[in-house]
């Protein structure tokens, strides 16, 4: 596994926002977000192997949810049971975790993951969001994302895009951000907090295999911990 982290604590930019005259202008710190990729993830058997099971299980993906399901704020199916076709990617997870929580310390000993299978097809796409936002995700420390495909790749788009925000402002959008191309085995971390989206997809084939897969999720904070920050 080769291990690429790039630290964006380690650069930060002060911006003044507002307009000259304004009561409000006042500097604002931008402080880019951390995104931690590791490469070469798994085998390219193993990718196969994962794809194949996909196509098998392709009955059982379901439109995803979100905003009662508004095609014009998210278009995209999910397989929720990913233990029946991919039972080892937990083991994966645990393999990259003792580097994700040297970066991102707020993620303790009593970690629980939360697994889904994404597929994009031809104009899939997920606009600005966030994952934490409300009380049912509020646990979500972290999100990951795991890229798979057979090479050469069917589609194009589909990037990542984390966008900045200012330390003191957290929902304002900054114009700069990261791009996470969806590389084949490549997993990225993030912080769920964050502002993100997925750009649409071009794939011209309507072969299931060849759309846009990711296996992706949540780094949450155990139950306890979270019943004992509520005490």
């Amino acid at each position: 596994m080769v291990t690429n982290v790039t630290d964006g604590l380690a650069s930060a930019a002060v911006e003044a926002m507002g307009e000259p005259d304004s009561p409000l202008l006042e500097p604002h710190v931008i402080v880019s977000h951390t995104v931690a990729r590791f490469e070469n993830v798994l085998e390219p058997g193993e990718i196969t192997l994962l794809l194949d099971a996909f196509c098998g299980a392709s009955d059982q993906f379901v439109t995803a949810g979100v905003s009662q399901g508004d095609p014009n704020v998210r278009r995209a199916k999910v397989l929720h049971n990913v233990q029946s076709v991919a039972p080892d990617f937990s083991l994966t997870l645990e393999a990259c975790m003792p580097l994700v929580q040297r970066l991102f310390p707020e993620v303790g000993p009593g970690w629980e993951p939360e697994l889904q299978i994404t597929v994009h097809e031809d104009g899939g796409f997920f606009g600005l969001h966030t994952d934490s936002a409300s009380p049912d995700t509020a646990r979500r420390l972290l999100t990951f994302v795991y890229y798979l495909a057979d090479e050469p790749a069917q589609f194009s788009g589909g990037e990542l895009v984390i966008h900045d925000s200012p330390v003191n402002h957290p929902n304002v959008i900054s114009p700069s951000c990261h791009i996470v191309y969806p590389v084949t085995n490549t997993l990225v971390f993030f912080r769920s907090s964050a502002w993100h989206e997925v750009r649409p997809v071009v794939c011209p084939s309507t072969t299931f295999r060849h759309q846009r897969f990711t296996i992706n999720g949540w780094i949450k904070n155990s139950e306890m911990a979270n019943s004992e920050e509520g005490q």
